[in-house]
């Protein structure tokens, strides 16, 4: 009797064990596809906000992309094919054009605030200079 109880307990943990070593690809690829699904809603909300973010937020969004584009991406290395590789690199790749764009925003802005205050600035100092000559003539 004690030898039917183990070898069916054997015979049981062998099928849970195989069942588990069935189970581990489709497990890894419902995984490497929550991975990639994840990498192109970033992208997408980078691409639908690069416009708005401030210097803050790009650092934030750049630790962001690091995690994706390289710790996340090497813990699914061993799983992905040559099509996942290519959609992960336009990935990269769009992102990156994003943040290039957002990065140049951001220094037009920055220099179109610069000239802005320049101007304002020379505005006041001619108007200064003026009114010092207009009361330096009048008491004369």
């Amino acid at each position: 009797m004690k030898k039917k109880i183990i070898i069916g307990g054997i015979l049981l943990l062998a099928i849970i064990s195989l069942g588990v070593f069935f189970a581990m690809p489709q497990i890894n690829e419902i995984q490497k596809n929550a991975y990639i699904n994840n990498f192109e809603v970033f992208v997408e909300e980078v691409k639908e906000r690069h416009g708005d973010y401030s210097k803050a937020e790009w650092e934030t969004i750049g630790k962001q992309y690091q995690k994706l584009s390289i710790q996340d991406r090497l813990s699914h290395e061993k799983v992905l094919t040559k099509e996942d590789e290519k959609r992960i690199s336009a990935l990269d790749g769009e992102y990156l054009a994003y943040r290039t764009k957002g990065y140049f925003d951001q220094i037009i802005e920055s220099t179109k605030k610069a000239y802005d205050n320049t101007i304002e600035y020379t505005d006041g100092l001619i108007e200064g200079v003026k009114n010092a000559l207009e009361n330096n003539t009048e008491n004369e």
